[in-house]
C-alpha cells in the first residue's frame, strides 16, 4: 500500500448520509447503486476533506448545503495510508495513519482538524490540509485524480479538441507549471515595482537626512549667533556707558559755556546800542544828501527842457526862413524868365506850345494809370480762394486725424490688433504689462500671435479655431491666479489656458506634405501658442480641400494621420462608418482673420486717400501762395510806379496852371517897363539875404544851446552817480542798523531769560545723565571691557542684524528638534534604514536576475515537458489500442491549444480531430477510446489515488467489460489505487483479493438536493455499512 492512498471515509450527516462509513481497498475500490443512492456524495466528501470549495463539487453552492436535513452540523473525515517508503509525511508527529476531518455548520462555517494516529488533533490550519494533500500528489483540481460524474459525460461524448486540449495540460499540471511562472513573474514585476519604491524611499530618507543636518547646522548657527549677541549686548553697555559719560561731561561743559553766553551778551548789549546810535545818524546824514542830489537833478532837467523848447522855436524860425527864401527865390526866377521871354519876343507863343506839351503829356501819363489799373490783378478773389483753400486742408487734415486715431484704434496695424478682443483688452494688456508678480509673462490673445498666410482660409480657420483666438496662455497656475484677478479688475470674462512655456515644439504626427494642413496655412510666432493650438484644435491633423468633391475623395481614401477636412466655406468632411459633410447652417461665429484683414485694407484705403487729397491741397495752396506773393510784390512795383506818376502829374498840373497864369498876365502885362521887373528882382535879392542872415543866427543860438545841453547832461549824469552811490550807502548803513537792532534785541533782558531757561534745562538734563552713568557703571562693574569699544550705531546695526538673523534660525528650527541629540540619533536609525534599503535593494536586484532565469528555464521546460507528454501520452494510447486490434492516434496542436483523436477499426475511421465522427463506431468503442486516452494521460502524472465517478455510462456490457479489463491490468501493474463509482451491475466485476466491491442501497430522500441517501440510521445509531457489505457479497 502506497503512501497517501484513502484507508476509510466517513461521513456524518453529509449531505443524504447520515453516517456511512467505507473501507477502501489497497488497489481497486467498486461503489454501485441504484440512482439517488448517494454514490457520487462519496466523491464530494472526498473533494471537500482535501480543502475544496462547494462549487467544485459541481453539487451544490455553498457549505451550508452540505448539512443534513434536520442537522445543525455534518462531517467528513478520511484516513491516509502514512507507513511505507522514505515518501511519508512527518512521521514522527503523525505516525503511520494522517486523519482529515472537516466539520460544517448552517451558519456556512467550516473548521478542519489534523489528527495523528493516536487520535490527537496536531492542526486546525487549511493550509496544512493543502500542504499534506501535494505533498502526497492528491490534486483536487486535477480531473484525473478525481474524475466527476458531469466531467465523465462531457469527456466521453461532448469534449471539443479545444477543451481535450485544456484536459491534457490540467491533467499533465501543465497548466499549473504555467501558472506558477505567470505568478513569478508577476513576482518579478512586483519586486521591480518594490525595488522603484525602495529607492523613493532612499530618496525621502536622503532628504530628511538633509533636512536634519540642517537642522543640526542651524542649531550650531543659532548658538553661535546666541554667543555674538551677548557679546554685542555687553559691547552695547560699555558703549551706552561710555555715552552717557560723554554726554554727562558735554552737558556741564555746555552749561558753563551758557553761564559765560548770558555774561557776554549783558555786556554786549550796551556797546551794540552805542553803535546802533551812531550809524543812525550817519545813514540820515546821508539820506539829507541823497534829498539835496535829487532837488539840483530835477533843477538840472528844468534847465535841459527850457533849452530844448528854445531850440525848437528856432528850427521852426529856421523853417519859415527856409520856406519865405524859397518863395522869393521862385519868383526871383519868374521874373528872370519873364524877362527873358520879352528878350525873345515871342513870350506868349512859346509859353502856349509849352502849356499844348504839357497838357498832352498829362493825358498819355493818365492813360497809362488806367490800364494799369485794368490789367491789375483781383488780389481779393485771388486771397479769397487761397483762404477757401487753407480751410479744405484744414478739414481735410482734422478728418485724417480722426482716421488715424479710429485706426489705430481699431487695429490698423498689427500691434494695435487688441480692439478686435473685445473692449477692455487693451486696459488688460496694460495691467499685465505693469504686473510684476508673474513668473512669467502672460501671452494673450492667442490671435495676436496667429496671422494667416492665405486669405481664402479666413472663414475655414476662424470656424476650426472658434473662440480660441481670444484666449490666454500662462505658465503656471500662480500666473493664472494673478491674470483672473485683473481679468475680474477689468470685467473681461476669457479662458485661460495653463502650458508649459519652456517646453520646446510638441513632435506632430501630420498627413503626408501634399496636403495642405490647418497647421501649414498659419504663421504663429510662439512655440506655446503653437503648442496650444496644436493640443486644443488638432489643426496639424486637419485637412483644406477647397472643393468638396475632391475633399470627400480624399477622406474616402482615409490618409494617414488625418482626422477630417475642410472646404473653404468651412464645410467640414468625416469619415466613420460612411462619408458624412457638415454645413454650418444659420448665423456663424464672427470671422477673425477676414475681420482684421478688412479692417485694415478699408481703413488703409481711406488714409491713402486722405493723405493724397491733402497733398494736391497742399500743393495747390503752395502754388495759389506763390502766385498771390508774386502778385502783391507787382503791386507794390505798380503802385510806388502810381504814386511817381500822381507826382509827376501834380508837378506837370501845378507848371500848367502857372504857366497858364503866367501867359494871362504876360497877356495883361504886355508892354510893361522892363526897369520895374529889375527894381523888383533887387527888392527879391535883398529880402533873400535879410532872411538867410536871420536864419544862421537862429542856427548859431540853436548850437549854443545844445551845447548848454551837453553840459547840463553831464552834470546830471554826475548827479546820477552820485545819487546811486548814495543809495547803496544808505541801504549798507540801514542793514547795519537792523543787525545792530537784532543784535542789541538778543542781548535784551528776554533773551538772557530764554538762555538762564536753557542753562536750567541743561543742568537738569545733566543730572539725569549722571544717573544713567552710574546705572550703566553699575551694570558693568562684573563685565570684562572689551578693547576697542566701537561705536554704539555700528553696534546697533550689528546686533540688529545679529538678533534677526537668530530670531529667523529661531523660527525655522522647531521646537521639538531643538535637542541635537535627538536629530544625530534619528540621522543615524534614518543611515541604518537606508543602508538596510540599500541592501534590499542589492538583494531583489540579484533575486530578480536569478527568477528571470528560472522563468526562462521554466518555458524552455513547459516546452520541453509538452513535447514529452504528448510524445509519451500519444506512445501509450497507440499501445491500448492495439490491444483491442484499433488503431489510433493524438493529433496535438500546441499553436491552435487543440487536441484531435483519430481512431479507427477494420470496418469504421472516427476522427475527432475535424469534429466528424463516423456512424460505423459504436458508442462503446468510443468510450473505450476516451478511457484509452485517459489511461495514456495518467501515465503523466504521479498520484497514488484514482477516483472515477459513472465513467462506463455510455458503454455496453461487451465494451464495458473490455474497459474494466483493460483498467484492472493497469491498476495492477501500476499498483496505484482506484476508486471506480458506476451505476451498473457489479456482477461482471470479477472477485480478487485486490478487488472491493461495495453496493449502496437507496433510501427516502429527505434531503432537499440532487442526492438521495445511501445509508440510515437506525434507533440506537449503529452503522449499517458492514451489514450491506455482507448482503452484497451473498446476492
Amino acid at each position: 500500500m502506497q503512501n497517501g492512498m484513502i484507508e476509510k471515509i466517513e461521513m456524518i450527516n453529509f449531505m443524504c448520509h447520515c453516517h456511512l462509513t467505507v473501507e477502501m481497498s489497497t488497489n481497486v475500490t467498486f461503489i454501485g447503486g441504484e440512482n439517488g443512492s448517494g454514490k457520487s456524495t462519496i466523491m464530494a466528501a472526498m473533494l471537500v476533506v482535501f480543502g475544496a470549495s462547494a462549487s467544485l463539487t459541481q453539487r451544490v453552492d455553498n457549505t451550508k448545503s452540505f448539512v443534513k436535513t434536520g442537522s445543525s452540523t455534518a462531517s467528513v473525515s478520511v484516513s491516509v495510508v502514512n507507513r511505507n517508503g522514505e515518501n511519508r509525511y512527518n512521521h514522527q508527529l503523525f505516525g503511520d495513519s494522517i486523519k482529515i476531518k472537516r466539520t460544517f455548520n448552517l451558519q456556512g462555517a467550516t473548521r478542519y482538524e489534523i489528527k495523528n494516529i493516536q487520535g490527537k488533533v496536531i492542526s486546525t490550519r487549511k493550509e496544512d490540509v493543502i500542504k499534506i494533500a501535494e505533498y502526497f500528489g492528491i490534486h483536487i483540481d486535477n480531473p484525473l485524480t478525481f474524475l466527476s460524474q458531469e466531467t465523465s459525460k462531457k469527456f466521453l461524448t461532448r469534449f471539443t479538441g479545444e477543451e481535450r486540449f485544456r484536459f491534457f495540460l490540467e491533467a499533465t499540471n501543465i497548466d499549473t507549471l504555467v501558472r506558477n511562472n505567470e505568478e513569478t513573474s508577476r513576482n518579478v514585476q512586483e519586486m521591480e515595482q518594490s525595488i522603484v519604491l525602495s529607492r523613493r524611499n532612499i530618496e525621502e530618507i536622503e532628504n530628511e537626512m538633509a533636512v536634519d543636518e540642517r537642522k543640526i547646522e542651524l542649531r550650531a548657527i543659532e548658538a553661535k549667533l546666541s554667543k555674538r549677541v551677548q557679546c554685542l549686548e555687553e559691547e552695547a553697555l560699555f558703549c551706552r556707558r561710555d555715552s552717557a559719560e560723554g554726554a554727562w561731561a558735554g552737558s556741564q561743559k555746555e552749561a558753563a559755556a551758557i553761564e559765560k553766553e548770558i555774561q557776554s551778551r549783558k555786556e554786549a548789549g550796551g556797546l551794540m546800542r552805542k553803535k546802533s546810535d551812531k550809524v543812525r545818524i550817519t545813514r540820515e546824514r546821508h539820506v539829507k544828501d541823497r534829498e539835496d542830489k535829487r532837488d539840483e537833478y530835477t533843477e538840472f532837467m528844468t534847465r535841459i527842457r527850457r533849452l530844448e523848447k528854445c531850440n525848437s522855436e528856432f528850427e521852426r524860425s529856421v523853417e519859415e526862413a527856409d520856406r519865405d527864401v524859397a518863395q522869393q527865390t521862385e519868383r526871383l526866377r519868374q521874373i528872370e524868365r519873364q524877362m527873358e521871354l520879352e528878350a525873345c519876343g515871342s513870350k506868349e507863343r512859346v509859353l502856349a506850345e509849352m502849356v499844348r506839351k504839357k497838357k498832352k503829356e498829362i493825358r498819355e501819363k493818365e492813360k497809362e494809370m488806367n490800364e494799369r489799373k485794368v490789367a491789375a490783378p483781383d488780389f481779393e478773389a485771388m486771397r479769397a480762394e487761397i483762404d477757401e483753400k487753407k480751410k479744405e486742408v484744414s478739414r481735410a487734415r482734422e478728418k485724417l486725424e480722426g482716421e488715424a486715431e479710429k485706426a489705430a484704434r481699431l487695429g490698423l496695424v498689427e500691434k494695435n490688433r487688441v480692439n478686435l478682443f473685445g473692449k477692455n483688452i487693451e486696459q488688460v494688456l496694460a495691467s499685465i504689462g505693469e504686473e510684476r508678480g508673474f513668473h512669467r509673462r502672460p501671452l494673450g490673445p492667442i490671435g495676436m500671435h496667429i496671422k494667416l498666410k492665405e486669405g481664402k482660409w479666413s472663414e475655414t480657420m476662424s470656424a476650426i479655431l472658434h473662440g480660441l483666438v481670444t484666449n490666454f496662455v500662462v505658465h503656471d497656475h500662480h500666473d493664472r491666479d494673478i491674470l483672473n484677478q485683473i481679468f475680474r479688475r477689468h470685467q473681461l470674462n476669457v479662458p485661460i489656458i495653463v502650458i508649459d512655456m519652456d517646453k520646446s515644439d510638441i513632435p506632430l504626427e501630420e498627413p503626408d506634405r501634399k496636403y495642405l494642413t490647418g497647421l501649414r496655412v498659419l504663421e504663429i510666432t510662439n512655440s506655446a501658442v503653437r503648442n496650444t493650438v496644436v493640443l486644443f484644435s488638432s489643426v496639424e491633423k486637419i485637412l483644406l480641400i477647397a472643393d468638396r468633391k475632391e475633399a470627400e475623395r480624399e477622406m474616402q481614401q482615409r490618409p494617414r494621420n488625418a482626422d477630417f477636412a475642410y472646404t473653404d466655406y468651412a464645410a467640414k468632411i468625416t469619415v466613420g462608418t460612411r462619408l458624412k459633410t457638415h454645413f454650418y447652417g444659420g448665423k456663424r461665429d464672427r470671422n477673425f482673420f477676414e475681420d482684421a484683414a478688412k479692417m485694415r485694407l478699408e481703413k488703409e484705403t481711406q488714409v491713402e486717400g486722405l493723405t493724397q487729397h491733402i497733398a494736391e491741397a497742399r500743393q495747390l495752396i503752395k502754388e495759389q501762395e506763390g502766385r498771390y506773393s508774386a502778385a502783391i510784390i507787382e503791386e507794390e512795383r505798380r503802385a510806388k510806379e502810381a504814386g511817381e506818376m500822381q507826382d509827376t502829374l501834380k508837378k506837370l498840373r501845378e507848371e500848367v496852371r502857372r504857366d497858364e497864369m503866367m501867359v494871362q498876365n504876360m497877356a495883361i502885362e504886355h508892354g510893361g517897363d522892363e526897369s520895374a521887373l529889375k527894381e523888383e528882382a533887387l527888392v527879391i535879392k535883398e529880402s533873400i539875404e535879410r532872411a538867410e542872415e536871420q536864419k544862421n543866427t537862429f542856427v548859431s543860438k540853436k548850437g549854443a544851446n545844445e551845447k548848454d545841453i551837453e553840459h547840463i547832461q553831464e552834470e546830471v549824469n554826475r548827479i546820477g552817480r552820485e545819487c546811486k552811490e548814495i543809495e547803496k550807502t544808505v541801504e549798507k548803513l540801514e542793514a547795519q542798523e537792523r543787525e545792530m537792532s537784532k543784535l542789541a534785541l538778543s542781548c535784551s533782558g528776554k533773551e538772557i531769560e530764554e538762555q538762564t531757561r536753557r542753562l536750567l534745562e541743561t543742568k537738569s538734563h545733566a543730572s539725569v545723565l549722571l544717573e544713567q552713568f552710574q546705572k550703566a557703571k553699575e551694570q558693568t562693574e562684573a563685565l570684562e571691557r572689551p578693547d576697542p569699544v566701537r561705536e554704539e550705531g555700528a553696534i546697533l546695526e550689528e546686533l540688529d542684524a545679529k538678533r534677526t538673523a537668530l530670531a529667523e534660525v529661531q523660527n525655522t528650527v522647531e521646537e521639538k528638534t531643538r535637542n541635537v541629540g535627538e536629530i544625530k540619533d534619528r540621522i543615524a536609525e534614518k543611515r541604518r534604514q537606508k543602508e538596510k534599503l540599500v541592501c534590499g535593494e542589492i538583494i531583489n536586484s540579484e533575486l530578480i536576475k536569478e527568477m528571470g532565469l528560472s522563468i526562462e528555464k521554466r518555458k524552455e521546460t513547459i516546452e520541453r515537458l509538452k513535447k514529452e507528454a504528448s510524445e509519451t501520452t500519444n506512445s501509450i494510447f497507440k499501445e491500448l489500442m492495439g490491444k483491442r486490434g484499433m488503431r489510433g492516434e493524438l493529433l496535438f496542436d500546441f499553436d491552435r491549444r487543440t487536441l484531435g483523436i483519430q481512431a479507427e477499426t477494420k470496418k469504421s475511421q472516427t476522427d475527432f480531430a475535424g469534429g466528424k465522427e463516423n456512424k460505423m463506431l459504436s458508442g462503446g468503442e468510443k468510450s473505450y477510446t476516451m478511457v484509452c486516452f485517459l489511461i495514456s494521460l495518467w501515465e503523466s502524472i504521479k498520484s497514488p489515488l484514482r477516483l472515477l465517478d459513472e465513467f462506463d455510462v455510455f458503454m455496453d456490457h461487451v465494451k464495458r467489460t473490455a474497459v474494466i479489463s483493460l483498467l484492472l491490468k493497469y491498476a495492477e501493474k501500476t499498483k496505484m489505487q482506484f476508486i471506480i463509482i458506476t451505476s451498473q451491475s457489479l456482477a461482471t466485476i470479477p472477485d480478487s483479493s485486490e478487488i472491493k466491491k461495495i453496493r449502496l442501497k437507496k433510501s427516502d430522500r429527505s434531503q432537499p438536493s440532487l442526492l438521495s441517501h445511501a445509508v440510515r440510521e437506525n434507533r440506537d445509531g449503529a452503522q449499517l455499512g458492514a451489514a450491506q457489505n455482507t448482503q452484497e457479497q451473498k446476492n
